[in-house]
């Protein structure tokens, strides 16, 4: 990067700030302490040179025009090194390791499950035996609602949702996600609705039961990927 730009560690400022978990332009800047306006030449020059992307929710019809867009690292070492490393490089050089590794273990699990969203939707794309074929992927947001996966097919969507918890997933989610899903207005009266959910460590009985009866529903662990 420092041959490419310059003032990198503005840069540096910003990646930091979105691998921290801020995604929106105006939060970013506020974090920053400047304007928004100001921001837009460095969020261009790191979409220019692969290192963020912007998404938006996946059922906006114009993705270039929607003003919903969020700003995310593409890679996930990047992502882990200026979350991970970048603000704590006083430390390391000092070799106050310990804590460091503390920080990456008081937060790993929260950490790694945007990875394990990212791992379901590429195993939903391509190796999921479903009864229709994707046509894309992503995540839907909307006020005060996200859905960590969408799936979209000619008129069928799947609704989906990751868990990566230290206890198995339980009908509570399922329901919560069928709450969220009416909130999309996709193909809304005329769709084909499938619900997923993801999980790092497996299913109740009472949600592998329903999943027996429900031929609309999909349940995926982790050690299935």
């Amino acid at each position: 990067m420092k041959d490419e730009v310059k003032e990198p560690i503005t840069y540096f400022s910003v990646l930091q700030v979105i691998s921290q978990g801020e995604h929106k332009i105006g939060k970013i800047a506020s974090k920053l302490g400047i304007e928004t306006k100001n921001l837009t030449s460095f969020i261009e020059k790191l979409i220019e040179l692969e290192i963020i992307e912007r998404k938006v929710p996946i059922t906006e019809e114009n993705p270039a025009k929607s003003k919903k867009g969020l700003y995310f690292i593409k890679d996930n070492f990047f992502n882990f090194w200026f979350r991970y490393v970048f603000p704590y490089q006083s430390y390391l050089e000092t070799e106050k390791y310990d804590f460091v590794l503390n920080k990456i273990k008081e937060e790993f699990n929260h950490y790694v499950s945007f990875v394990f969203e990212k791992v379901s939707k590429d195993y939903l794309l391509n190796k999921a035996k479903l009864p229709f074929t994707v046509r894309k992927v992503g995540r839907w947001w909307g006020k005060n609602v996200e859905i960590d996966v969408l799936a979209l097919g000619e008129n069928e969507i799947l609704f989906g949702e990751c868990k990566y918890w230290d206890r198995p997933v339980g009908l509570n989610v399922l329901k919560e996600l069928k709450e969220k899903a009416q909130h999309v207005n996709w193909k809304k009266g005329e769709r084909k609705e499938y619900f997923a959910i993801f999980s790092r460590k497996g299913f109740t009985e009472e949600l592998l039961a329903k999943a027996e009866k429900d031929k609309n529903l999909y349940l995926f662990s982790l050690d299935e990927f």
